[in-house]
């Protein structure tokens, strides 16, 4: 019964890491924002996705920065975070 749990667990949160978050926007500053909103959401609820950080950054918009500066700002808001544990989260 573990064993099937810990399973279980593991697959969903394979899947969960290999998804990848949509950031549409036509401007820099759009990008930027777009961005900063999805790394504040992920800093609050989730781990930082390396994926979508770098999809900020493809086109040289800032929109990398805005993810990972908001994330911080998003995983420090939430209670009992401190600043390591949330730069720690970022090294993934």
């Amino acid at each position: 019964m573990i064993t099937k749990m810990l399973i279980t667990t593991m697959v969903i949160a394979t899947i969960s890491a290999m998804m990848t978050t949509q950031v549409y926007a036509s401007s820099n500053e759009e990008i930027r924002e777009s961005c900063g909103n999805q790394g504040f959401e992920d800093g609050q609820n989730g781990p930082f996705n390396t994926q979508t950080h770098q999809h900020c950054g493809d086109d040289n918009s800032g929109g990398d920065d805005a993810y990972l500066e908001e994330f911080m700002k998003g995983c420090l808001s939430v209670d009992g975070n401190t600043r390591d544990v949330c730069e720690n989260a970022t090294d993934a």
